[in-house]
């Protein structure tokens, strides 16, 4: 898509400080090295890639594209992501994997876009659910809104100066998703994440707890 654009640099940091990936006292997130994002000048699109060698708040991206007034971004690079200007229309995957204590690297979706002087402020596209187990031999555990609401499968974002807008981009979605142990089994008194579109659980979520003969616990919010 980039044809025959030339090459340029924008500078990475994320609303409030709080940077990208992997997630660094359980709560902030940092960027990574072999970190990539798509970036837009209007619908066409290029693949671009960071050179830091080691964990950042802030990094370059460094890749080539038409010139524009000012560029859209998504954080993880994707090649099916697309936008038409200003929304961006991307996909949440409903079985995720849950690895100790962070986010798989590249579930924390997040875009921005650039301002005059060449640096984005990328904001965080997603919602999570953070928990941790007691009983031991849980193989995955599933999170779904006891209303029904869409909270994975296609997602869109409106991209502005000011803010970025997300929502589940039709009603027909998934409800439930799925969180694999990344070991087999989930380590008892260590905190999982999963991560969801966001939306207003009117009647309350529930997780489902799930052993590998099947069994499950479900623990219930109203």
């Amino acid at each position: 898509d980039a044809g025959c654009g030339s090459e340029i640099t924008l500078n990475a940091t994320f609303e409030d400080a709080s940077t990208r990936t992997p997630l660094v006292d359980g709560t902030k997130v940092h960027w990574i090295p072999g970190d990539e994002i798509k970036v837009f000048a209007g619908t066409s699109s290029a693949h671009f890639t960071t050179n830091i060698t080691e964990v950042s708040a802030e990094c370059s991206f460094i890749g080539t594209i038409g010139k524009s007034d000012k560029y859209l971004a998504f954080y993880p690079y994707k090649e099916e992501v697309s936008c038409d200007g200003s929304v961006i229309t991307a996909n949440l995957p409903e079985i995720q994997e849950g690895i100790e204590g962070n986010v798989k690297n590249g579930f924390l979706y997040s875009a921005g876009v650039s301002s005059a002087d060449g640096s984005i402020r990328f904001r965080n596209l997603l919602s999570g659910i953070c928990f941790s187990l007691e009983s031991e031999g849980v193989a995955y555990v599933e999170l779904q809104g006891n209303a029904g609401e869409v909270i994975a499968g296609g997602i869109k974002a409106t991209v502005s100066d000011e803010s970025v807008k997300s929502e589940a981009a039709s009603a027909g979605g998934g409800t439930v998703i799925r969180l694999n142990a990344a070991g087999g089994h989930f380590t008892t008194g260590v905190s999982y994440y999963i991560v969801c579109i966001p939306t207003f659980f009117e009647k309350g979520f529930t997780l489902r707890m799930f052993k590998d003969d099947g069994t499950f616990a479900a623990f219930k919010i109203d």
